[in-house]
């Protein structure tokens, strides 16, 4: 029975099978345009050993000096242009408990 199915194309007079090839995930390109919709969004984006800057995409431990320097712009303006809460402190999981702990007594 022709054609064999799904699959297969018409290649040079006869069915060939085709290949299925999962296409490799994307990465987002920079500056990332939008917002977070809610603070876990904003709690997820900042877990884990590193916080990507969403305007170049570089990856660091703390992001503060980096916004400052690099790109000219404010924390602030940082913060309103993704929809950061302004009480966070741009730093990944990882320093923030490193932190934490050097602060509490022994």
């Amino acid at each position: 029975m022709w054609p064999p199915g799904p699959g297969y194309a018409f290649i040079n007079n006869r069915y060939v099978m085709q290949l299925q090839v999962q296409p490799e995930e994307e990465e987002p390109t920079f500056p990332i345009e939008g917002t977070f919709n809610s603070r876990f969004a904003v709690k997820h984006y900042m877990s884990g050993d590193y916080i990507q800057c969403l305007l170049c995409g570089k990856k660091l431990k703390r992001l503060e000096g980096h916004i400052r320097s690099v790109h000219r712009i404010t924390i602030d303006s940082y913060k309103r242009k993704y929809n950061i809460p302004l009480s966070f402190k741009l730093e990944c999981e990882e320093l923030y408990n490193k932190m934490k702990s050097k602060k509490e007594p022994a």
